[in-house]
């Protein structure tokens, strides 16, 4: 039996998309959040916790590699101290998604502090890893589709940059938001 309910896994896997790099899932999971009730603020909310922790999760790494070539230097990335428990499983999900083990090793503690159990954070962190699965199939469709692109376009001389998916053609294709910016790169995970 799920110990989350609809809002609190909806936060999760709004983290996990975003720290997986996934636009059909940020994109279903944001729709889903405010049809299971989260207001508009905590969606935000939740975007802003899952952005800083992508942010933290790619400066760790980063730090890692240097010290593996015996650099001392560390980038400054500020991670925030989550203050209540959507903020914290909105962090658990972009950890998650954006394999980030050792923040997740700072981020679990201060969850249950916030008094989230560990059968929750459980939950949360496999919610997690099935939208980072997906994202994984958005992103391999996308690559498939741009390679048989790039082949086509080689294959009659012409240049060598990929093609830009179709007008109403989106990510995976989910299909693409009516309204893009003029100029906007093409879209995908």
């Amino acid at each position: 039996m799920p110990t989350l309910n609809d809002k609190e896994r909806e936060s999760v896997a709004i983290g996990a998309a975003i720290g997986a790099g996934c636009r059909p899932c940020t994109q279903y999971h944001v729709r889903a959040a405010l049809k299971a009730g989260l207001s508009e603020e905590d969606v935000r909310q939740a975007v802003s916790e899952a952005e800083v922790l992508r942010i933290q999760a790619a400066t760790s790494i980063a730090d890692f590699a240097r010290g593996l070539l015996g650099g001392g230097e560390e980038a400054d990335a500020t991670l925030w101290y989550p203050s209540e428990p959507l903020q914290a499983l909105a962090q658990v999900g972009a950890a998650t998604g954006g394999n980030a083990g050792p923040v997740l090793d700072w981020l679990l503690p201060q969850a249950r502090g916030l008094g989230l159990t560990n059968e929750a954070l459980t939950e949360a962190v496999e919610l997690a890893s099935m939208v980072k699965k997906m994202a994984g199939e958005f992103f391999r469709k996308d690559a498939e589709r741009a390679l048989e692109r790039e082949t086509a376009v080689a294959s009659v001389g012409a240049s060598s940059c990929a093609q830009a998916p179709a007008e109403n053609e989106g990510c995976a294709g989910v299909p693409a938001a009516a309204a893009e910016p003029v100029g906007a790169p093409p879209r995908g995970c």
